[in-house]
């Protein structure tokens, strides 16, 4: 899913925001390694969590709701710089 996400989101922002300057790139740059972090660090949980307790439990069912809450919270901050970046080039 991230891979997707990356080939076709990275070059259509570069797209639509061309030419960006150096500060736009490190900050998509970070945003975007933010939300991979994330969705690497919630996989990881998930697998291992399923692999120690495999028949379900409740509260393994809330970490796990709290990791994926955490990919959803990385992407809403990578939308929020997007966001900036189209507003300070009155796009919005």
């Amino acid at each position: 899913m991230q891979i997707l996400f990356t080939t076709v989101s990275l070059p259509l922002l570069y797209f639509v925001f061309s030419p960006l300057t150096a500060v736009e790139i490190m900050f998509l740059a970070i945003g975007y390694g933010l939300l991979f972090v994330t969705e690497l660090q919630n996989t990881a949980l998930e697998r291992s969590l399923d692999r120690l307790h495999p028949e379900g439990n409740e509260e393994i069912r809330d970490s796990k709701d709290i990791a994926a809450g955490s990919v959803m919270l990385s992407l809403f901050i990578f939308m929020c710089l997007v966001i900036l970046i189209a507003q300070s080039r009155g796009m919005i």
